[in-house]
């Protein structure tokens, strides 16, 4: 694969103004290997391509059917309408998945290798590149990681893949960062320590953690392409302070061993997360504690926005550790349902009690069973 030099090294002017910054000038900044900087004279001049929002007639009731669509579909091209969204919900999804991964780590201890695959053809290509590259710099650097490595390579579609490691050869100013994140030598393995299926107790909780602060939104997700067409903007993802907590607070339970099993929300939604977990064991899960919380009333949004979090199991018995420390750390979290070992399908509830409405219900029982010994 043929290296794309002159994207990087080019100056740009988008929707007719001049950035400051070259692509190169933006990724060397974050960036531990860094490329050479040389005396490079092209200009791309491009425009940013705006979303066509337009609304879709789309009913909850058919939640499944959507379900197997988004599925059966791979992401077939970058979304160029939303090039920086996208690029820092990736990022952040890349981080999440590690944390189900056998080792021992904080954030600070990680590095990003990013590969940019660009097609030079069509309007908004080369914007789409350049909000991207800026986007990643921009959330990287307030995560306080760093990119190991990068490059763009010419290709026939535009992509952007990234991979996660411990960082090697970190600067040293940042030596501070890592020894404070891990005792010891960090490491990280490809072995799971945490199962992604659910584990059969009907007992247990199902927890939804964003990993965002931001609202959902279906721009940019693949169900926006299954249903043909774009009804809002992307979640406007990146509160990188946010994201440090819950990335924090979540790895500790995953190496504590609390976690019966895990699942990254990510392209597909927060339903296609779940069905990723269901392979041997299904769900009952209500929406009601997210719909008040978030004021939303489109299940559909919920189900589907591609907003960074964890899917989480956790046994009944921890619930009340878990919830301490959430509220310690200031996260929200949603307890969702329980799984339903009699079936693999996943019923979706968004009315009727909430979670935290059964849970006081349940303790208000066991007390007054107490008050009858």
């Amino acid at each position: 694969m043929k290296k794309f030099s002159s994207a990087l090294l080019s100056s740009y002017i988008i929707d007719g103004v001049p950035q400051a910054l070259s692509p190169i000038e933006m990724l060397n900044d974050i960036s531990i290997e860094k490329h050479p900087v040389e005396d490079f004279s092209e200009t791309i001049a491009d425009e940013t391509t705006d979303p066509e929002l337009k609304t879709c007639a789309v009913d909850a009731e058919h939640m499944h059917y959507y379900l197997n669509k988004v599925a059966a579909t791979s992401r077939k091209d970058f979304p160029f309408a939303f090039p920086a969204q996208y690029t820092k919900s990736l990022i952040a999804c890349e981080l999440i998945e590690t944390l189900w991964k056998d080792g021992h780590f904080r954030l600070p201890d990680l590095a990003l290798t990013a590969k940019w695959e660009w097609c030079d053809g069509g309007l908004g290509r080369f914007a789409a590149l350049y909000w991207s590259c800026e986007a990643a710099a921009d959330f990287i650097d307030a995560l306080g990681i760093r990119l190991q490595k990068y490059n763009v390579y010419k290709a026939d579609d535009c992509r952007l893949s990234l991979s996660a490691a411990i960082a090697v050869n970190q600067p040293e100013a940042f030596d501070e960062l890592t020894d404070a994140a891990s005792e010891g030598e960090p490491f990280l393995q490809r072995k799971l320590i945490v199962p992604q299926g659910i584990v059969p107790d009907a007992e247990s909780w199902l927890i939804f953690i964003p990993f965002d602060t931001c609202d959902f939104r279906l721009g940019g997700s693949i169900f926006s392409e299954v249903v043909g067409g774009t009804p809002d903007p992307a979640p406007e993802t990146g509160d990188a302070d946010y994201f440090m907590d819950c990335f924090e607070l979540v790895r500790e339970l995953a190496e504590d061993g609390i976690l019966l099993s895990a699942a990254t929300v990510r392209e597909g939604g927060l339903l296609a997360a779940m069905r990723r977990m269901s392979a041997a064991c299904g769900a009952c899960i209500n929406l009601a504690d997210i719909k008040n919380t978030y004021h939303e009333k489109d299940s559909i949004r919920i189900l589907f926005s591609e907003v960074p979090g964890a899917l989480i199991q956790i046994r009944d018995i921890d619930f009340d550790y878990i919830d301490a420390e959430m509220l310690l750390q200031d996260i929200v979290y949603f307890p969702l349902g329980h799984p339903d070992i009699k079936s693999r399908d996943i019923t979706v509830l968004d009315s009727g009690k909430t979670s935290i409405e059964a849970i006081l219900d349940s303790l208000i029982r066991s007390q007054s069973s107490e008050g009858e010994d």
